[in-house]
């Protein structure tokens, strides 16, 4: 077996050995496999991409994420830890909300907008009302053209 760089000593690839059936994450599982196949095998990142099931670039990308970080790097999980722009003023967009419900996921963010000058799509503003435990309600229509009697 050759290895790409000297450097890395056989106790690293054995961690690496142990740590990818062991590990309880199947993600992290994946790329310390990745990064095995690579450090041990000629394979080039297409082939080992196509054994993991990833694309040649994610191969790559882990790979230098272990040259940079080291083995602690490959156990990084920064997946949802982006935190979004009104929650640092939910508390005045809630009372505000509550006190008048807006009728459409458009006017809750025109109304956010008013207030905070965050301007976001309907989605986003969907998405941060449903986090904090507000639900749009669908309505038909009540006026004198839907009930003519």
């Amino acid at each position: 077996m050759q290895t790409i760089s000297n450097k890395i000593s056989e106790a690293d690839i054995e961690k690496l050995r142990y740590e990818r059936y062991s590990y309880p994450s199947t993600m992290v599982q994946k790329r310390l496999e990745v990064v095995l196949l690579k450090l041990t095998t000629d394979l080039t990142n297409e082939e080992i991409g196509s054994i993991a099931g990833l694309h040649y670039n994610s191969v790559s990308r882990w790979f230098r994420t272990y040259q940079e970080s080291g083995f602690e790097g490959l156990l990084a999980n920064n997946y949802g830890t982006n935190k979004s722009e009104l929650e640092a003023h939910k508390d005045i967009i809630l009372k505000e909300l509550e006190a008048t419900p807006p009728l459409t996921s458009s006017e809750a963010g025109v109304r956010i907008f008013e207030m905070t000058g965050l301007k976001r799509s309907d989605q986003q503003v969907r998405t941060f009302l449903k986090r904090h435990g507000l639900k749009f309600r669908k309505c038909g229509r009540h006026d004198e053209a839907m009930f003519p009697f």
